[in-house]
């Protein structure tokens, strides 16, 4: 899965970030952030979304049922605000008085009109209280201007006489003032007709102005903010009250939105989705059966989810800067990181052009700490690989550069001791007729050898038992009375390690090469000294070869010179015989 993640992933970054380990880092990192901030920030934001909706349904419909119960509980008051009117004996009589033109018809409309006066002080919601005859000529009204004047013979004056019950004008437009308005019309029974109980004097109207009344009643229950309004709409979809953002609507406009149309269809509920002005809405709606309104109460989603929004916007900025603040410190943690690599790469490249003496500074203990050490391993190993190999060049340049024997055994012993820092050293060949080891060589500068043997018997010793066993012999635990203890001008000095190593040509072993050192000798130089033993044994035994062929060249000489002479001698002895036979 993770190869599969970086092939897609590998080939979108650019040439420079693929190149550089610390921007991939940064890449990688950024890319978590971003998935890890923008991931939870989404859940977080659709989790208080939802908990935002649940909210906001909660508290509308809250409030939706709050202004139903409202408006039916004033619907109510009014309803018994006009019926008690229409059978107050008082008002009753007065009516009759004016009906009858009386004497005292004058007295009873006054008394009547104060009355009324006094109510709508009281009150406040009326805008005029009148009573109209059958005929539509208003007999007495709170509006002075209107008595005996005719208004239309419309259903507030017929429905009322042919029910002889309660009838609300459900929203019209006001012959007076051309406003919304609302009227309640109750008949007034003729209480001087004994024959007929169902005869009636005219009608009583309470006329009401709907955006004076009710406008304010609906919407002091609630702030719904720049976009939020509440809607009363009739029962053709038409509104009651005046929209928001349509000035001039009501009962002049038709709601084409979706809550409105449910709830002309007497439902009620919630709705998401788009409002009259074409924006997205919330929409909680009710509908009232007693006078076939619908209420509708709406706020634009945008408003709605502002503070949440707000909030969404603000936290996005606060992860942009913490994110930014951390790719920073960890650019910052990674440079710091990936110097040691840094110079890790240049002390690298360094020993591959053969400085085996660069280290690295190791000051933590950690992977890149381990990395550090390993690689100052390496180099101190190949460095002392290339030292040995360095070293043996030498000796063998040494061992090849003469074929004359006791030249090659010093300067070859020489060599090899200052190569390999051996303080003492010496070359004994093997006579195996005799079964000795004869000391041919000996280096020890400045120095003289205290107890110096030039003779040891083969199998007596460590040089013995290196020529015997054929193997290389190492000495650590070196006894005071070593006969390599070296006598110098400060006193005696006792060699920490003495190794004997033989010299080798194949089945035979010419000699041994003795060598002590005051130091710690590595392993790898021990074994490097076997190889060189070899090597000598090889160089010694072409020496030998050499000097037994000048040796075999100059007795043939001889012999071919004796040879000559004796050849002469004849010669001579043969003229003096052919001399003395001619004479």
């Amino acid at each position: 899965m993770l190869k599969r993640l970086k092939s897609i992933l590998t080939p979108l970054m650019p040439s420079f970030i693929r190149d550089s380990l610390r921007l991939k880092i940064l890449a990688l990192v950024m890319l978590s952030l971003l998935i890890l901030g923008f991931g939870s920030l989404s859940i977080v934001y659709y989790h208080e979304l939802k908990i935002n909706n649940e909210r906001i349904e909660n508290n509308f419909s809250l409030i939706a049922d709050i202004l139903e119960n409202d408006t039916n509980r004033w619907l109510t008051e009014r309803i018994n605000n006009v019926k008690m009117m229409s059978v107050n004996p008082q008002v009753n009589c007065a009516i009759q008085d004016i009906i009858s033109e009386s004497e005292n018809s004058v007295a009873a409309e006054i008394k009547l009109v104060n009355y009324w006066d006094q109510m709508l002080q009281q009150y406040g919601i009326y805008d005029e209280i009148y009573f109209v005859a059958e005929r539509g000529k208003i007999l007495v009204s709170t509006d002075e201007q209107r008595k005996g004047t005719f208004r239309p013979r419309d259903e507030i004056i017929t429905r009322p006489l042919e029910s002889g019950e309660i009838y609300i004008e459900n929203a019209y437009l006001s012959y007076k003032t051309q406003k919304p308005s609302i009227a309640f019309s109750v008949p007034i029974k003729d209480t001087n007709n004994s024959i007929d109980n169902e005869a009636y004097l005219g009608v009583l109207v309470f006329r009401l102005d709907i955006d004076a009344v009710l406008k304010p009643m609906l919407e002091s229950r609630m702030n719904l903010g720049r976009t939020g309004e509440v809607m009363l709409i009739k029962q053709d979809k038409t509104t009651i009250i005046e929209l928001r953002n349509q000035p001039g609507s009501a009962l002049n406009y038709k709601i084409d939105s979706e809550p409105a149309k449910r709830v002309s269809e007497g439902e009620s509920g919630i709705w998401y989705g788009k409002g009259y002005n074409g924006s997205d809405i919330i929409a909680v709606y009710r509908y009232i059966p007693k006078v076939q309104w619908g209420i509708i109460i709406r706020q634009e989603s945008a408003e709605i989810l502002a503070p949440l929004q707000k909030s969404i916007y603000y936290s996005m900025a606060l992860i942009s800067i913490t994110g930014i603040l951390i790719l920073a410190i960890l650019y910052f943690l990674i440079n710091r990181s990936l110097k040691p690599i840094t110079i890790m790469a240049g002390v690298a490249a360094d020993v591959a052009q053969g400085d085996f003496n660069k280290r690295i500074n190791v000051e933590n203990k950690d992977e890149i700490g381990q990395l550090g050490s390993i690689l100052n391993k390496m180099a101190s190993d190949l460095g002392q690989r290339f030292k040995l190999r360095s070293s043996r060049h030498q000796v063998l340049h040494t061992l090849v550069s003469t074929l004359d024997t006791k030249e090659l055994l010093n300067n070859g012993l020489q060599t090899l001791c200052q190569c390999f820092q051996f303080k003492v050293g010496a070359i004994y060949l093997a006579n195996h007729q005799e079964g000795t080891l004869l000391l041919k060589a000996l280096y020890c500068p400045g120095s003289n050898l205290i107890n110096q043997r030039e003779k040891i018997n083969i199998g007596e010793g460590l040089e013995g038992l290196a020529v015997t066993s054929r193997e290389l012999q190492v000495l650590t635990d070196v006894p005071a009375d070593t006969i390599y203890t070296v006598d110098w001008s400060g006193g005696t000095l006792i060699p920490r390690v003495i190794i004997q190593v033989p010299i080798v040509y194949g089945q035979e072993v010419l000699g041994v090469i003795s060598l002590a050192s005051l130091e710690h000798v590595p392993s790898e130089i021990i074994e490097e000294l076997g190889v060189i033993g070899t090597l000598t044994g090889i160089a010694l035994n072409h020496a030998l070869s050499y000097q037994k062929a000048c040796e075999l060249s100059n007795c043939l000489q001889e012999m071919n010179e004796q040879l000559a002479q004796q050849n002469e001698e004849l010669n001579a002895k043969v003229k003096r015989c052919r001399l003395k036979q001619k004479s």
